[in-house]
């Protein structure tokens, strides 16, 4: 991790979607966000046989690789939906595991964007590692686990959470386009 006056710069640490967790999420336990979201993307696309295995998977890896496996896979299809579900498996996660929420909320996090430092991965990160992002920014990738990170953290702050109206399996009210201005 690497933290400077504007950014949080992570891979692979407990902002990962790998990081153990513990919680429920459509009637079933999950121990990451990374096994409940290829759970969820093979219930989508209802290749079914493929997310039981994914519930009975012991690893993140594992999981990633059952997930990249779904049969009946359309990428469009998939791009509309997976940010709002990312989103919200993420908003379970920090709401739900209190010592990672806790984590979330470091003073040194305030007043910065997150920033997945993946040098592999243009969607969720931005395609560079921690050392070469900050220096192109100007051609990053999408961040979209960044960008989830940093307004998640940001609506805790709020205490968006103490808020009666508000419930923690409904969307942020913020499409990725409006999201993406984090």
């Amino acid at each position: 991790m690497k933290i400077t006056d504007e950014y949080v710069f992570f891979y692979k640490d407990w902002l990962s979607n790998y990081q153990r967790t513990h919680f429920e999420y459509h009637d079933h336990e999950f121990t990451s966000t990374e096994q409940a979201f290829m759970y969820t993307k093979a219930m989508f696309f209802q290749d079914y046989e493929t997310a039981v295995e994914i519930l009975d998977v012991k690893t993140p890896n594992e999981t990633r690789l059952l997930g990249r496996k779904v049969k009946n896979y359309d990428d469009k299809k998939w791009s509309e939906v997976r940010y709002k579900i990312f989103y919200d498996l993420n908003l379970i996660k920090y709401t739900k595991d209190k010592k990672l929420q806790l984590m979330l909320l470091d003073p040194r996090f305030d007043n910065k964007v997150f920033v997945e430092a993946s040098p592999i991965d243009r969607i969720w990160g931005v395609g560079y590692d921690e050392n070469r992002a900050e220096y192109n920014e100007h051609n990053w990738g999408r961040n979209y686990l960044g960008k989830i990170l940093t307004n998640i953290r940001n609506r805790i702050i709020q205490h968006k959470l103490d808020d009666p109206n508000w419930n923690i399996y409904t969307y942020s009210g913020k499409n990725e386009e409006e999201t993406n201005k984090i």
